[in-house]
């Protein structure tokens, strides 16, 4: 199963890789596709998540202009990483069609070098005060810190969900951050993960953490 999966996939990617998205857009009506999908998903669904490649590509600006309400523009805290992101919120803003709104997340933030992310963080407020061009400097610390993703180390060694991984109620845990970022996005209308019973989530950390074989799961 495994072994047709890793096939379909690779097909799948050799496709894709290959499609003429100026053909498809100027002679096959791809814009209108898209347009029309937006349309249905925003009919028939609360909450659409889409995972974007990062970069310029044309499969990015779909995520990233023709799709979306939100973007959640990640970064790690690189310099490369942080002006990369930056860039990427200065071209969604200058699509001017329809309002996108933007929320730059940093990601992986280990607070072991805290010198280090205090130096970071301070650079990328600088670097995105053109989408915070309204809010005071303080207040776009405050909110890189309130929705910032941390490094985990639990986490690096399998594909682990952490609503799984988890328990609930403790603030500095990554399932809390996710908690934290959703009520941006949803504008607090979703801020906390409903009750999963512990049984649950207990016997489906097991199958995660028992086989380094996740593939036979």
């Amino acid at each position: 199963m495994a072994i047709e999966q890793l096939r379909l996939r690779r097909l799948y990617q050799v496709t894709l890789s290959a499609l003429d998205w100026d053909n498809f857009y100027d002679n096959l009506h791809g814009a209108q596709f898209f347009d029309d999908l937006r349309l249905f998903m925003k009919h028939n669904y609360d909450y659409v998540l889409i995972d974007s490649r990062t970069g310029l590509t044309d499969i990015a600006d779909i995520c990233t202009v023709h799709l979306p309400d939100v973007v959640v523009d990640c970064f790690t805290l690189s310099t490369r990483a942080i002006e990369g992101a930056s860039m990427i919120a200065t071209m969604i803003q200058a699509h001017q069609s329809r309002a996108i709104r933007v929320l730059p997340v940093p990601m992986r933030i280990d607070h072991a070098e805290i010198a280090k992310v205090d130096a970071r963080l301070a650079f990328a407020v600088r670097k995105f005060k053109d989408l915070w061009a309204e809010m005071p400097e303080r207040q776009r610390r405050d909110y890189l810190t309130a929705v910032e993703i941390p490094y985990r180390a639990f986490y690096a060694y399998e594909e682990m969900l952490a609503v799984f991984g988890d328990p609930p109620g403790f603030a500095a845990s990554l399932l809390s951050s996710f908690e934290r970022l959703t009520a941006q996005i949803t504008n607090g209308a979703v801020a906390s993960l409903p009750p999963l019973d512990e049984k649950v989530r207990q016997q489906t950390k097991l199958l995660f953490t028992e086989s380094g074989d996740q593939d036979q799961l």
